[in-house]
């Protein structure tokens, strides 16, 4: 903590605690259902966040299944249950379930030969939290490597 005469409190907070993230694409999801009700709105993100806890555990099952089967599906897609506060994610309407969504699904556009459709999921992926930004960095240097001159529209985009 800086001290700080100037401000009311007299200190400024730089560890990164209780501070609020950057993260617009919920915001942008959220913001036509907000117009309407501000109560449409919560439900609306809550079932957006909830409905990506289901989608994660989809998406690991059918990432995992493509190599380890059935069985790896299955333990795959339960996974996220061990990950610390996977339940208040759930019941809270975190954004970590979307952000994982986007990146599953972007791992599994770019196995399947679906690249730029993998760069757009990893740009929405990165709205959610700007930490993602490096990862679609490293992927558009690479995809910029295969593809040369046809990638660098989507890449300025």
């Amino acid at each position: 903590m800086l001290k700080s005469p100037a401000l009311p409190s007299g200190t400024i907070d730089l560890t990164g605690q209780d501070n609020v993230s950057w993260k617009p694409l919920p915001v942008l999801l959220t913001v036509p259902a907000s117009a309407i009700s501000q109560q449409i709105g919560i439900h609306f993100w809550l079932w957006v966040s909830r409905s990506c806890v289901l989608g994660t555990s989809v998406l690991l099952y059918r990432l995992a299944s493509r190599r380890g089967g059935p069985v790896g599906g299955i333990v795959a897609a339960l996974l996220p249950l061990l990950i610390q506060n996977w339940d208040q994610s759930m019941v809270g309407g975190a954004s970590e379930p979307l952000l994982m969504v986007l990146i599953l699904s972007a791992v599994e556009a770019a196995l399947s030969n679906r690249r730029w459709l993998a760069l757009w999921l990893a740009v929405l992926a990165g709205l959610v939290r700007p930490e993602v930004t490096p990862l679609l960095v490293i992927y558009g240097v690479w995809l910029l490597r295969r593809d040369r001159s046809r990638a660098l529209v989507p890449l300025a985009g």
